[in-house]
C-alpha cells in the first residue's frame, strides 16, 4: 500500500512480561504519531540536573570561570526546553530573544549612565588562583580569563537575565494565579537574586583583584553586596 512502515524492538529479559511490553510500545507508537513525543518531558529535567551538577562542581572548583559561564548556559537551556513544552517553540523562541535583547539594552544603559542599577562597570578579564592565601599555602598557579563581550556587557549576562525571569515568573505561577502577585513575586525574586550575585562573583576567595563587575560608589551596602 506504500504506507511507512515503523519498526520498533523491544527487549525481553527473562521475569518481563511481553504483553505490558508490547502495550506500551504501541501507546508510545500511538502519541508519536500524534505528534506527541514521550521523552520530550525528561529534557528540562535532564539539563535541570546537568545544571545542579556544575553549581556543585563550582564549589568544588578554584578556576570558577568555565564553569560559572558553563553553568548559565546550560540554566538558560532547561529554561527554553520548559518553555518549548508549555507554549512551543515559537512562543519560547520569542520570549528568549525578547528577554536577552531587553536585558542586553538595559545592561548597556546601566553601564553608560549608571540608571537604574547605580555606577557600575564590568570587568574584562578575571583571574582565579588556585591557592589564595599565602599563609596557608605556597601554591601560587593562577590563571586569567577574557570576559566576551558586547559593548561592554559580558554575553552570559542577558542569558542568566532570562534564566531567572522564566524561572522566578513560573515560581510565581505556581503561587498565584493573580497576576500582580505574579509580577510582585518575579521582581522581588530577582531582586534577592543579587544576594547571591554579587558575593560569588566579587567576594569569591578565589579570585585575585577585581571581581567579574565593580561598583564606583560601594557604600552604603549590605555586607558583601
Amino acid at each position: 500500500l506504500g504506507l511507512p512502515i515503523r519498526k520498533v524492538i523491544i527487549p525481553v529479559e527473562a521475569g518481563r512480561n511481553i504483553a505490558v511490553l508490547l502495550e506500551a510500545a504501541v501507546r508510545n507508537h500511538i502519541l508519536q504519531i500524534r505528534g506527541i513525543n514521550t521523552l520530550a518531558p525528561l529534557v528540562p529535567v535532564l539539563l535541570l540536573l546537568a545544571t545542579v551538577a556544575h553549581q556543585i562542581s563550582w564549589a568544588l572548583a578554584w578556576d570558577r570561570f568555565g564553569i560559572s559561564q558553563r553553568v548559565v548556559l546550560l540554566g538558560a537551556l532547561t529554561m527554553l526546553a520548559s518553555a518549548w513544552q508549555r507554549h512551543g517553540i515559537a512562543r519560547a523562541a520569542t520570549a528568549m530573544v525578547g528577554t536577552v535583547t531587553l536585558t542586553w539594552l538595559i545592561e548597556l544603559i546601566g553601564v553608560g549612565t549608571g540608571w537604574p542599577f547605580g555606577r557600575y562597570a564590568y570587568s574584562e578579564s578575571v583571574t582565579y588562583e588556585r591557592c589564595p592565601s599565602p599563609e596557608v599555602c605556597s601554591d601560587l598557579e593562577s590563571v586569567t580569563h577574557h570576559i566576551p563581550a558586547l559593548l561592554g556587557v559580558p554575553v552570559i549576562v542577558p542569558l542568566a537575565w532570562f534564566m531567572m525571569a522564566y524561572a522566578t515568573n513560573r515560581l510565581g505561577w505556581l503561587i498565584s494565579e493573580r497576576r500582580l502577585v505574579r509580577w510582585l513575586w518575579a521582581s522581588a525574586s530577582l531582586c534577592a537574586w543579587d544576594l547571591i550575585l554579587d558575593p560569588q562573583f566579587l567576594l569569591d576567595p578565589q579570585l585575585r583583584g577585581q571581581g567579574w563587575w565593580v561598583w564606583f560608589h560601594p557604600s552604603p551596602a549590605l555586607p558583601g553586596i
